[in-house]
């Protein structure tokens, strides 16, 4: 049995994005609020390379959700969202830019 499945995260990383031939994902879920370390995020089900992951979505990535489909996340399901790794404060980040 390949075991290799059990290493990989549940959750979108910098490394994944870097690693994916197409850095291109769907939302499946209106997500949830979920505490992470110092600050709540919003925790979306995607997925990216034929793979469902959880993206915990940085504030970056939550303006520009909200700047296009508002502030009520129901309306993210389906869409369509390309991901890049950009330095925000000062580390590399995973930032997911709707793109309908």
């Amino acid at each position: 049995m390949d075991v290799r499945h059990l290493l990989e995260s549940d959750f979108v990383s910098v490394q994944m994005i870097k690693d994916s031939s197409s850095k291109k994902g769907i939302i499946l879920s209106p997500g949830t609020e979920e505490q992470f370390k110092e600050s709540k995020n919003l925790k979306l089900l995607i997925e990216i390379d034929g793979k469902k992951k959880f993206w915990k979505v940085n504030k970056t990535s939550l303006k520009l959700l909200v700047l296009q489909f508002g502030a009520e996340s129901d309306k993210y399901v389906g869409i369509p969202v390309d991901f890049e790794i950009q330095i925000v404060n000062g580390r590399e980040s995973v930032v997911g830019k709707p793109t309908v």
